[in-house]
């Protein structure tokens, strides 16, 4: 088993794995600055000075552009999460407002327009039930003494 690493975490991990899981583990660490590197002379050592300042800027950025990609993807996920709960708040708001646009539709009533046949509010229909429960009430009043 290999584990790359010189945090903590890593040295853990192959501690654990070879004492608890009884496996051969070979930890990879980078090098350090103690690490003697072989002396290079002339030409030879401003290539090598130059691909030392080259690989370290690029380490740098690949570090820097991984976290900067990292945090776009979270501004992201945020913003598309942020943008449906709006989505979902606007949806539940309409279909509130659809409903009580149909109750003052059905209160007030409906004009005819071409095509379809007007409505009557509330009010009106009450009146309507009003005017023909007076002619039933007329009609079921017992006749008085000498008319006919």
């Amino acid at each position: 088993m290999v584990v790359c690493g010189d945090d903590g975490l890593a040295h853990r991990l192959a501690a654990q794995l070879r004492n608890v899981y009884e496996e051969q583990v070979t930890l990879v660490v980078p090098p350090t600055a103690r690490v003697a590197q072989r002396p290079v002379v002339g030409r030879a050592r401003a290539a090598a000075a130059l691909l030392d300042r080259v690989s370290a800027v690029v380490n740098r950025a690949a570090g820097a552009a991984v976290d900067v990609l990292v945090i776009w993807s979270v501004a992201a996920v945020a913003v598309a999460g942020q943008a449906a709960l709006v989505w979902r708040t606007f949806r539940g708001v309409r279909r509130i407002v659809d409903r009580m646009d149909d109750l003052v539709d059905d209160w007030h009533g409906v004009p005819e327009r071409p095509g379809v046949p007007g409505r009557l509010g509330v009010m009106a229909r009450l009146r309507q039930i009003a005017v023909r429960l007076t002619s039933v009430e007329h009609e079921l009043q017992p006749p008085i003494a000498g008319s006919r």
